[in-house]
């Protein structure tokens, strides 16, 4: 257990960490959206950092958020899915800040997030708020953002560490039809269908999800558009926040950080608006901004980064990188790539997915996966800047690099025997079983 601080920690900055549920990096401006869908989250760019190649460790939303509070990578904390239960001996984030002497709140808009469906997360946090979903399609970001600014105004007089966790973009995509008119019209893509079965289940390549169908509607254009919408949706509402934060004096005293979960497949791979399966770059890829307190402005970060990258970085801006379980984080400190100094040799960043099982390691532009979880299991090699769409694999014409990728990819798997039947958490109880059938997860 760690021990308290009992000197006011007056001069530390505080943490603001925001997290979007399916949030593609490439639908926001700063990272080259023909539309104007993210002016707020922008903004917040050109204050700080934009870390250009930002990856999830998972498709889930348990298991990114894992990583992001442990700095661990799946195989370590042993959470592969959007439930399970997080090792006793990891340190969460929260409680480093909240035994440094921070306020400590989470405002959470999904019953993924649910303690009770996540066993630990809660851990550190001074309160834990998990916003209902709100008609059938996760906690509202209005309804969401007032809990916010509530707490906000509520604060005790010393740093704070607020997560807040908000549902949009997440699927189904329901919008107010004024949100959907600056879209207009998108194109389809290339051979694509007009129209678009249902799928008899959550996931499943050539139609739409069954939790994603909205009435009638089968063009899969007009779903992406909804996708846009409710991107659009989700700033409208962080430019609340961040209003308060710069009208009450908060925003230069406080590191704030977004990024998402993971991202969402939009027809790509003929996957149409899910994200739980695969390991396709339009999954992993993610957005992440970071300002305040220690960190330049309009810097632009090219190396490929990881959300198991940022405990051991936000420690450090918040001056408690020696009170952190450096043993436990798996990744790095992202300081030096922000002020310039390149990598000697890039570092391998890994993720899993447990349906079906995957995993696979970036290294530099090149990604390799592994298809299943055996010595024999196949793989593929792609250049994601020569071959984003992940359509050529390279692997025969370099066989150096694919056996060097694959031996990485294989100790990992071989690190974490059983992580694909780790313990579940207890059953959820009656509301919380409510909540996620009213998202379609049961």
């Amino acid at each position: 257990m760690m021990k308290r601080d009992s000197v006011r920690p007056a001069c530390r900055p505080n943490l603001l960490l925001i997290g979007l549920d399916a949030l593609r990096a490439d639908h926001l401006g700063c990272y080259g959206h023909p539309l104007c869908l993210t002016p707020n989250m922008d903004m917040l760019a050109t204050r700080g950092v934009i870390f250009a190649r930002a990856i999830s460790c998972s498709p889930t939303t348990g298991a990114s958020h894992v990583s992001i509070m442990t700095g661990a990578y799946p195989m370590r904390h042993r959470v592969v899915d959007t439930s399970g239960v997080i090792p006793d001996e990891l340190l969460m984030l929260a409680q480093v800040c909240q035994a440094s002497g921070y306020e400590t709140a989470a405002i959470v808009s999904t019953p993924m997030l649910a303690p009770d469906y996540l066993t630990g997360i809660d851990r550190g946090f001074g309160s834990y708020h998990q916003e209902p979903p709100s008609g059938g399609k996760g906690g509202d970001a209005a309804a969401t953002t007032e809990v916010v600014l509530q707490w906000l105004a509520q604060r005790h007089d010393r740093p704070f560490f607020l997560w807040i966790h908000i549902f949009e973009p997440h699927g189904p995509y329901r919008v107010d039809p004024e949100l959907l008119a600056p879209i207009g019209d998108l194109p389809r893509w290339n051979e694509e269908p007009a129209e678009l079965p249902v799928l008899e289940g959550l996931f499943g390549v050539g139609g739409i999800p069954s939790y994603q169908v909205l009435g009638e509607e089968r063009n899969p254009a007009r779903y992406r558009a909804r996708y846009a919408a409710r991107v659009a949706y989700a700033d409208r509402h962080l430019g609340r926040i961040m209003t308060t934060l710069e009208e009450t004096g908060l925003a230069s005293d406080t590191v704030t950080v977004l990024t998402a979960d993971h991202g969402e497949l939009l027809g790509e791979h003929n996957c149409c608006f899910e994200h739980s399966t695969r390991l396709f770059q339009p999954v992993l890829h993610v957005p992440l901004l970071t300002a305040g307190p220690g960190l330049p402005a309009g810097v632009r970060v090219g190396n490929c980064v990881s959300h198991a990258d940022l405990a051991p970085t936000l420690l450090e801006l918040l001056g408690l990188a020696g009170r952190g379980p450096t043993e436990q984080f798996q990744g790095n400190v992202l300081l030096p790539l922000v002020r310039g100094v390149r990598e000697a040799v890039p570092t391998p960043r890994f993720a899993v997915c447990n349906f079906p099982e995957e995993w696979c390691v970036v290294l530099g532009r090149k990604k390799y996966t592994l298809h299943g979880g055996t010595n024999d299991a196949p793989g593929t090699l792609v250049d994601l800047e020569e071959d984003p769409g992940e359509q050529v694999d390279l692997s025969p014409q370099e066989p150096a690099l694919t056996a060097q990728l694959r031996r990485l990819v294989l100790q990992a798997v071989r690190s974490a025997p059983g992580i694909m039947g780790a313990t579940p958490p207890p059953p959820p109880n009656e509301e919380h079983r409510r909540q996620l059938e009213a998202l379609g997860y049961l």
